[in-house]
């Protein structure tokens, strides 16, 4: 096999393995919201990535007047330095979250265990929204920037302080696309700070 040969084959498995990613597409009119830009720094922006990932029809395509950006490429997007508009996307979020309780708890119990993580977090930063479940039972969805374990800890601490551990059911991992957990949590509701 000859170096040409070797590397279309390499390209050829690379874009099998791309394709069978999530197909989530942002066009340009959606980053100004998740990277907090402005249209025309976007477009400068869109000018050296449309160049830089040529070929990549996968994870970049025009289609019409408006381009598709798979969400792998956001990051080529976002501010170098921290500006004056900020946005939650731009926050180095790390870690998600989210419990499930047996017994139906209101809003304010939800709230009050939220506060108490975040106390028990110190200076890491928050995201939450509290929705209702099919049952009609309130549960909790967070994003932090303090690491996997750190918030496993508080959080087992904090229901185990109120909660026996069969009543409740906790999820902690590493985010692995912020951008759409995000969203999934603005679709569940407001998303609140602390």
């Amino acid at each position: 096999m000859n170096k040409k040969t070797i590397n279309n084959s390499l390209y050829e498995v690379l874009i099998k393995f791309q394709e069978k990613r999530a197909k989530i597409y942002y066009n340009l009119k959606s980053l100004e919201r998740i990277t907090t830009k402005k249209a025309r720094a976007l477009k400068y922006d869109m000018a050296r990535v449309k160049i830089k990932y040529e070929g990549f029809e996968h994870l970049l395509y025009k289609k019409g007047r408006d381009w598709n950006i798979h969400y792998t490429l956001i990051n080529e997007f976002l501010p170098k330095y921290k500006g004056r508009r900020e946005s939650i996307y731009a926050e180095k979020w790390t870690t998600e979250f989210s419990w499930n309780l047996k017994n139906s708890y209101d809003y304010k119990y939800h709230n009050k265990l939220i506060e108490l993580v975040k106390a028990d977090l110190g200076k890491n930063k928050i995201g939450f929204c509290i929705e209702k479940d099919g049952r009609g039972y309130y549960h909790v969805h967070g994003i932090s920037d303090a690491s996997i374990n750190k918030v496993l800890v508080s959080v087992k601490k904090i229901l185990s302080q109120f909660l026996d551990n069969s009543e409740n059911r906790i999820k902690v991992d590493e985010i692995q696309n912020k951008y759409c957990y995000i969203e999934y949590m603005k679709k569940q509701g407001e998303i609140k700070f602390i």
